[in-house]
């Protein structure tokens, strides 16, 4: 994860993630009103990736999901691989049912081999 960024660019080839920049955001509060977050052009990074993850909002969507995937106002999931009961999709965080972040030991279970150094 990394907090206090945002995407900037996705970059790739060959039909793959290779890339992402970020930039740095902070938020300023607005008095009586929602945070407003800003991004900042002069704190910037790039780092080597072949997934990325854009969990952004305050609120989860799951209009998405039919029955058998829900679990009240989340996603049911297998609390150790974070598997929901649709082959080959995954959740974590604030959508699933398994109230922890997304971890390298669940993923690995999951059996996809996905490097998470930046998550």
């Amino acid at each position: 994860m990394l907090p206090g960024w945002g995407i900037k660019q996705i970059d790739g080839k060959n039909g793959k993630v290779t890339r992402c920049g970020a930039q740095g955001v902070h938020v300023n509060p607005r008095q009586g009103r929602a945070l407003q977050p800003c991004y900042d052009d002069g704190v910037t990074q790039t780092i080597a990736a072949d997934t990325v993850v854009a969990a952004i909002g305050q609120a989860t969507d799951l209009s998405f999901a039919d029955a058998r995937m829900k679990a009240g106002s989340r996603l049911s999931v297998d609390p150790d691989t974070l598997a929901t009961p649709v082959k080959g999709v995954f959740a974590g965080g604030d959508a699933s049912s398994a109230i922890r972040s997304i971890a390298r030991p669940s993923v690995r279970r999951s059996g996809r081999p996905l490097p998470l150094t930046s998550i």
